[in-house]
């Protein structure tokens, strides 16, 4: 028994750093991020700023032609009211639709 405990007390602090290298080791390995996964974000990132401009740059077409489309007084009056309203107000209506 006092042989064992005399191991104990040599071999502990070896035990114990070999056992805090291999745990900074695991948390070192992963921590570190893929470039791959950093990559496809930021694609996807850029891809949703295109997305919304795209989709910007048509509500404000489709405003001008309702503005400009429509037989009789009332259609031209509601859709030049419609297409006013997307045109001005295409970037809120976008970010809207977004967030839905």
């Amino acid at each position: 028994m006092k042989q064992f405990f005399l191991f104990l007390r040599r071999s502990a602090p070896t035990a114990a750093q070999w056992l805090f290298l291999i745990g900074l080791t695991a948390t070192l390995a992963f921590a570190q991020s893929s470039s791959f996964g950093r990559a496809a974000q930021g694609i996807a990132v850029e891809m949703i700023a295109i997305a919304k401009w795209l989709g910007i740059i048509l509500c404000i077409i489709c405003g001008i032609g309702l503005m400009a489309g429509g037989p009789g007084t009332v259609a031209k009056m509601s859709g030049l009211l419609l297409g006013l309203v997307l045109a001005l107000f295409a970037s809120p209506i976008v970010s809207w639709v977004q967030a839905l």
